[in-house]
């Protein structure tokens, strides 16, 4: 008899919203090649609509999750980044939140996927059928993902010549009134 004993879920949506943001990009110790960020203590402002369709996803998934039901997450900061060819986003985590979030605004095939770091990775890397940490989430146009704050993650490298640009959201939990 097979039992999961850690089950890890990513919550994976689409949302149908027309937005990009419009921000002053700059250099960033994660950004790699040609890529920029908007993330310093100015914080991103969002379109009502759109936070709140993030709220709500994020809720679902909070339930889903098995996070505490007498808190409901809140979006606590969020930024952009942008992705020219050859750009991509360095391994990191958001591990001063619950959630993380990622919301891709434009995207095209090859502009590159979602990465994560399996986090069994250094149990399971003496393991003889263990050979591959890694697993890609594909993305498309307006996907949401949401997951635990602390999995390790990055980028592929974009290899268009069309950016990406992506919202990326930290939320916590706060006491529900």
């Amino acid at each position: 008899m097979k039992n999961v004993l850690v089950e890890l879920p990513i919550w994976a949506t689409t949302l149908n919203i027309d937005w990009v943001p419009e921000v002053t990009y700059r250099d960033h110790l994660l950004e790699m090649g040609d890529a920029k960020s908007s993330y310093s203590k100015e914080w991103l402002t969002l379109p009502q609509i759109f936070a709140d369709t993030v709220v709500e996803q994020a809720s679902l998934f909070w339930g889903e999750y098995g996070l505490n039901p007498e808190y409901k997450p809140e979006i606590i900061n969020c930024w952009s980044n942008r992705h020219g060819k050859g750009g991509w986003t360095d391994w990191h985590n958001h591990a001063q939140c619950d959630l993380a979030a990622v919301w891709y605004c434009k995207f095209k095939e090859g502009n590159g996927n979602l990465v994560f770091r399996n986090p069994l990775d250094i149990y399971q890397s003496s393991e003889t059928r263990y050979d591959e940490p890694l697993i890609t989430v594909p993305i498309q146009e307006k996907d949401l993902i949401i997951f635990p704050s602390f999995l390790l993650h990055k980028t592929e490298v974009n290899e268009l010549d069309d950016e990406r640009i992506i919202v990326s959201m930290n939320l916590e939990g706060r006491k529900r009134d």
